[in-house]
């Protein structure tokens, strides 16, 4: 999972594949939040994820970060309201 994300933060349908879909950045499937509640667990130390090294743990943290400022900036914004993200 770590090595699938964009530099701005976003994760793709599939990886690795690269087909026209499988590259974009998706809401609607729950990918993109299900790689980062995961990553999330492991940037916590969740117990599931407690023997990693803290390299990893910090790594982690750093993907959520990254990821969230993603969401963020994939909003629409209308008339200086953010109403949501296209699907």
């Amino acid at each position: 999972m770590l090595a699938a994300q964009y530099p701005n933060g976003g994760f793709p349908q599939w990886w690795p594949k690269t087909g026209t879909i499988a590259k974009r950045i998706t809401f609607n499937d729950g990918v993109m939040m299900g790689i980062l509640n995961v990553l999330k667990d492991a940037a916590d130390g969740a117990l599931h994820f407690v023997r990693l090294a803290e390299p990893v743990h910090a790594r982690a943290r750093e993907t959520v970060a990254d990821g969230a400022d993603c969401i963020l900036k994939m909003q629409i914004v209308s008339q200086g309201v953010r109403s949501g993200w296209g699907q």
